[in-house]
């Protein structure tokens, strides 16, 4: 498994996938649920990576099998983790009411845990949702509610990530005659 992400970093994504179903041949060998579904989800990340049609639906069948071991041993933090990345691949298919509830959903589990960086994340992504739907009104209040806990956990990256995301939010604002004011 960490092979895999060694080569994800690399960008060599088939070797990545190579490894990560080695990790995930073992992890069901021996038993191990956590393991089969963080390789699952690794697999799924991969294949959002790809972007055509037919890998990002490959990404979700991985990333609904994670979620079910996550729900069936009562990983909080993985349930959340699967369904903001199912959101992700929602959001690139363009079914931006399927990416919103999932990130609802994982924004509900990351607070009901107190998990602060995940729920900052959820935020962020949910304000994106709304900048792509065309209401950027809403898409601010959500990112600014992200930057806010960014930066109360000191996330410098997805500071500077949500601080872009909210220019580019303001820029389309300036731009548009369209927009909700």
């Amino acid at each position: 498994g960490n092979m895999g992400i060694i080569y994800k970093s690399m960008g060599k994504l088939d070797k990545a996938l190579s490894h990560y179903q080695q990790a995930l041949d073992i992890s069901r060998e021996i038993g191990n649920k956590e393991g089969q579904a963080a390789n699952l989800g690794n697999m799924g990340i991969i294949y959002y990576k790809y972007k055509s049609p037919e890998k990002l639906d490959k990404a979700l069948s991985y990333h609904q099998q994670a979620l079910a071991i996550y729900r069936e041993i009562g990983s909080k933090v993985g349930e959340a983790n699967a369904l903001g990345n199912m959101g992700n691949v929602y959001r690139l298919k363009i079914e931006l009411d399927n990416a919103l509830s999932h990130y609802q959903q994982a924004l509900a589990i990351d607070r009901e845990i107190g998990h602060k960086e995940g729920e900052a994340a959820n935020l962020g992504s949910i304000g994106i949702i709304y900048g792509d739907k065309g209401q950027p009104n809403k898409a601010l209040e959500y990112l600014g509610w992200s930057l806010e806990l960014f930066t109360q956990i000191g996330a410098t990256i997805e500071i500077a990530q949500t601080e872009h995301n909210i220019q580019e939010i303001k820029r389309r604002m300036e731009h548009s005659d369209d927009t909700e004011r």
